[in-house]
């Protein structure tokens, strides 16, 4: 039996029922460790089975077989009454303590594991999240009368003492976040994944403006950026975020602005950290999902024109792919687009399709309650909707804003040049209505749009840039020589409204 190879050992051991692997274990020693890297790879393991999670996996084989762990932070359960109220100052306060204490414990753990002879672990993905057990989903029973997930609508969790939280090296990948959990601060995020030095890649799904009362959203991005800034993986090879930020459907509405009050209007912190991750020399795909509200700084500053240069950013040396869905806002509070307002149409004014019912207890309309000092503990959709620009959906902003837009697009395409390995872009730029908007599509020589290549696909540079007549833009002359030299001679170059031959 231990001559099998451990390839056909793992096929196998695949293909056992429970009690056969249990079975097994007692088989030969080559069986007893392919057994174990089998039903140890991917453990799901609460904060308070830590003392447990160490014992088991002390064994160098154990920890061996980790491949991606699954670690759910326990938050502390609250009474039913609680369920019909935001949370308080103090639950977050003690939500937060929790979160940290847990994450500490965790990576003293793994950082112990790897300072030791007797434990040999190999390189693995962490998965994070958090819940309480009286949450929706996973209590016993649910009121009549309930707040739900908007009792957390105004709460994320954040790390108290992120300088206590030791590195571990052996993490290599580090997608966030498990489903169905409490919100993390994108900061908190970050500052883990600063801790975790070798990483190799990064998949996060989070949220601009998660919480937009407390914090403001301009600190939540300023705090997330200077997170950032603080990640030295110089092996990362794959950065991808998705950080929506929900466009109000009424476009009249004002929101406000993500750039602090003391910085430039155009000087957007968050952008200019993801330029310094889009920097790593390591890095080779970079993508920027959920139409996600940027400035020209993501590509690093714009080369002058003038007679006064400026030093000459840095190049992207083995960056390969880049993605950007991009949101119709801009950091700074203003539209993308712009339209005459006489041209808005009440689209749909009808509060009848919210909930008209307050999703609120008795308790909760107790205005005495000194726990709830900050938000008011009702939730009614319809008003929420109201104060995001959710309704009434009013469309009026059809056309490009030239002197907001042409800075984004020119940065993008001076930065082309500094892409030595770049053979697939895409860029998106949605519209309301029916109207097309706007896709920048860049292929390397003989690189497919999608999937594998096919024998014909042209051996030199192409570049399409198309964009719906809707939108009433030209592209600025300085902004189509640089596309135009970056396809070079000999290459495919397309820009024009659709459709277009």
């Amino acid at each position: 039996m231990d001559r099998l190879s451990t390839e056909l050992l793992a096929a196998i051991i695949s293909y056992l029922e429970p009690l056969d692997l249990i079975n097994s274990l007692t088989v030969s020693r080559q069986w007893q460790f392919a057994v174990e890297r089998h039903t140890f790879c991917s453990p799901h393991v609460r904060s308070d089975e830590l003392d447990r999670f160490a014992i088991v996996f002390s064994a160098s084989n154990r920890a061996g077989a980790l491949a991606k762990l699954n670690f759910h932070i326990l938050l502390p359960a609250y009474s039913d009454d609680r369920c019909a109220k935001f949370e308080n100052e103090k639950e977050k306060k003690t939500n937060n303590k929790a979160f940290t204490d847990a994450l500490i414990g965790l990576f003293e753990i793994l950082h112990s594991w790897e300072n030791s002879n007797a434990v040999r672990t190999r390189l693995f993905a962490l998965r994070l999240g958090a819940y309480s057990p009286s949450d929706p989903g996973f209590r016993e029973r649910d009121r009549p009368t309930d707040l739900t997930w908007h009792r957390f609508e105004h709460s994320s969790l954040s790390l108290l003492t992120p300088e206590e939280l030791p590195s571990v090296e052996s993490i290599t990948s580090f997608p966030h976040p498990c489903v169905g959990t409490r919100y993390i601060a994108a900061a908190a995020v970050a500052t883990i994944a600063a801790k975790l030095p070798a990483l190799e890649r990064i998949d996060w799904e989070l949220e601009d403006a998660a919480s937009p009362a407390d914090p403001p959203r301009y600190q939540s991005r300023y705090d997330f950026a200077q997170a950032l800034l603080a990640i030295k993986a110089s092996k990362l090879k794959a950065f991808s975020l998705s950080f929506p930020f929900e466009v109000p459907q009424n476009e009249f509405f004002e929101f406000p602005s993500a750039i602090p009050p003391n910085f430039s209007p155009t000087d957007d912190p968050l952008s200019s950290a993801l330029y310094a991750i889009s920097q790593i020399p390591s890095l080779q795909i970079f993508r920027l999902l959920g139409e996600i509200s940027i400035s020209p700084s993501l590509f690093g500053p714009i080369l002058s024109t003038g007679e006064t240069p400026i030093a000459q950013p840095a190049t992207y040396p083995n960056l390969e792919a880049i993605a950007l869905e991009l949101n119709r806002t801009t950091p700074s509070g203003d539209w993308l687009f712009t339209g005459d307002p006489a041209d808005a149409d009440l689209i749909h004014y009808n509060s009848d399709t919210y909930d008209s019912q307050s999703t609120t207890s008795v308790s909760s309309r107790n205005s005495g309650d000194s726990d709830n000092s900050r938000v008011h503990d009702t939730y009614h959709a319809y008003h929420a909707a109201v104060g995001r620009g959710e309704t009434p959906i009013r469309y009026f902003r059809s056309r490009l804003a030239p002197e907001l837009f042409d800075p984004l697009v020119r940065s993008l395409a001076q930065a082309l040049s500094r892409m030595p390995k770049l053979n697939w872009l895409k860029a998106d730029l949605p519209t309301t209505g029916e109207g097309a908007g706007l896709h920048i599509f860049c292929l390397g020589p003989g690189r497919p749009p999608w999937g594998k290549g096919r024998d014909e696909e042209p051996a030199v540079r192409r570049l399409e840039a198309a964009w719906g007549r809707g939108l009433r833009w030209t592209t600025p002359e300085d902004v189509t020589t640089l596309l135009e030299e970056w396809v070079g001679d000999g290459g495919i170059c397309k820009m024009g409204e659709l459709p277009y031959d």
